[in-house]
């Protein structure tokens, strides 16, 4: 696991936070050892409700693993975690002041999973006497909570607690995707398709943040603005969240209040929460294509343009993602960038009928890119800087290699077909850089301490880098330990593309200047410099 790696402790309080939904060179280079090759790659990046991103959210998997794996994003918000095993995976997400979530994820044995996530800010907050009765609202919604309800983990009263309160509502512009969830539920053991009306969470911490719960037997009174449009409804379907599912579970229903404009429920545990009626459900096929060949283990996401339910999935070995819609609606497809932004690939798009399929294909005419190769760089805490340099082979016999780094961050959908789609400063990463297509020649692959060697050495920073290339393993490298001549850079392999495109990895780590990055290392040379 990598990207910004918690220590033991650490990541035992950062899992435990997501119980709670919103917690405040000479002398000759050393090889080290290869670390094992993770069985796959989870990557992604985390936004806003207004798009920004957002830093230090703590990303946890629960799937086929012995144990949760996890990483924390950058100031850019991407992260990074190695090692997460194939099949569909629950993606836990908790950050200081926002409401935590819980989405699914598909991971495709020894692939890449590129994934894109939102959170909501939390709405009202307010430091409460627990001996006391207590409202607070936010957005048209309310939580009261009895007197004595609030006790911490061996259910014993507190004397001071804060509630947070968020309402989030289907007419905000990011609802579809701030909502902690996916668009499925269980309604009596059975698996539909939900239409979401609005959602209300209610959280319960001690001053130093950490999560307190609701004494045993004790209720809830929560209210939801009625929406828009009107369901007309006097009663509507309640739902609470499974955070280990992403699913919604089936928990009776909301009374309509007329006179105060709410659906009001009395609830029994906190959880998110959420008025949902279950909807017809079709099968829409999006086959996403580059130059003929598929786009393996693209995200693509489909939202109903009434702004009320939203699906995801990633494209298979036949470039196919097969979704579950709301059957007859019309809705958004979008397919994720390697940067983290979505691509509008149709709009106001019908969907099949009620147990009909329908298949829609995309190419490099709509704008679709694919990625061939990843390469990613972990670090430890210092030196807080480190920067992923490549370059790469001229587009043209006898022009020049090109280098692409922080200050030219290059182009997927043209010259030289490669991006660095992140650059972290604040230590652990990730940074990640996409080869959408793979040039004759060579392409060099360097680690650059930043921060310069003196204080915090590279030889010492715990640099990782792992290259995942379409349709072979994964490989892992450790920065070399050894550093006699305290060089500030670390050569760390050679992607050497034959005139057919099929790529052989070159094992460098070599120490050095700058000059290390621009003339390619023969193996043999490069055998000899150890030497």
């Amino acid at each position: 696991m990598n990207a910004r790696r918690p220590t033991p402790a650490r990541l035992g309080t950062l899992l435990a936070c997501l119980a709670l939904a919103a917690c405040d060179g000479g002398g000759g280079p050393v090889v080290a050892p290869t670390p094992p090759d993770p069985v796959a790659t989870l990557q992604g990046r985390i936004v806003d409700q207004n798009g920004s991103p957002i830093s230090d959210v703590t990303v946890a998997t629960l799937g086929a693993e012995l144990a949760p794996l996890a990483g924390v994003s950058n100031e850019q918000g991407f992260f990074a975690i190695d090692g997460v095993a194939p099949g569909v995976v629950a993606v836990q997400l908790a950050a200081p002041r926002h409401v935590g979530s819980t989405k699914l994820a598909r991971i495709a044995d020894g692939e890449l999973t590129r994934v894109a996530f939102a959170l909501q800010r939390v709405g009202a907050s307010l430091t409460v006497d627990p001996t006391m009765p207590n409202t607070l609202t936010h957005a048209g919604g309310s939580a009261t909570i009895p007197a004595g309800a609030i006790v911490d983990g061996g259910g014993a009263p507190v004397e001071s607690a804060t509630v947070a309160l968020t309402t989030l509502a289907p007419g905000d512009p990011s609802f579809t995707a701030v909502v902690p969830g996916e668009f499925r539920g269980m309604d009596d053991g059975a698996p539909v398709l939900v239409e979401c009306l609005g959602v209300l969470d209610v959280t319960f911490a001690d001053l130093d943040g950490n999560a307190l719960q609701l004494a045993s037997g004790a209720m809830v009174d929560i209210s939801f603005p009625i929406p828009t449009p009107d369901p007309a409804a006097q009663q509507v379907p309640l739902w609470s969240l499974d955070v280990e599912s992403a699913q919604w579970n089936r928990e009776g229903d909301a009374e309509r209040d007329d006179q105060a404009g709410v659906y009001r429920a009395r609830v029994p545990h906190l959880a998110p929460w959420c008025l949902a009626t279950a909807i017809d459900e079709a099968t829409q096929i999006v086959v996403l294509t580059y130059e003929g060949a598929p786009v393996i283990g693209a995200t693509v996401r489909i939202d109903g343009d009434d702004g009320r339910w939203s699906v995801h999935d990633t494209t298979n070995t036949n470039g196919e993602a097969s979704l579950r819609v709301a059957a007859g609606r019309e809705a958004t497809i979008a397919m994720l960038l390697p940067d983290g932004t979505w691509l509008t690939l149709a709009t106001a798009e019908p969907m099949p009928p009620m147990g009909e399929t329908a298949t829609r294909t995309f190419t490099a005419a709509d704008g679709i890119v694919q990625s061939l190769a990843t390469i990613t760089l972990t670090w430890d805490a210092f030196p807080r800087d480190l920067d992923l340099h490549v370059t790469i082979p001229p587009a043209t016999a006898g022009g020049a290699r090109r280098h692409m780094f922080h200050a030219a961050r290059g182009a997927l959908a043209q010259q030289p077909f490669a991006h660095l789609d992140t650059d972290d400063v604040t230590s652990f990463g990730p940074e990640i850089v996409t080869l959408a297509q793979l040039l004759p020649g060579t392409y060099r692959i360097a680690v650059h301490n930043y921060s310069g060697n003196t204080v915090h050495p590279l030889q010492a920073s715990g640099a990782h880098v792992v290259l995942q290339l379409r349709g072979l393993p994964t490989r892992s490298f450790a920065v070399p330990t050894r550093n006699p001549d305290q060089a500030g850079y670390w050569a760390v392999f050679d992607l050497v593309v034959d005139a057919h495109g099929a790529p052989t990895v070159v094992r460098l780590d070599t120490f050095g200047p700058e000059s290390i990055l621009l003339a390619p290392m023969s193996a043999g040379a490069a055998a000899a410099f150890r030497k």
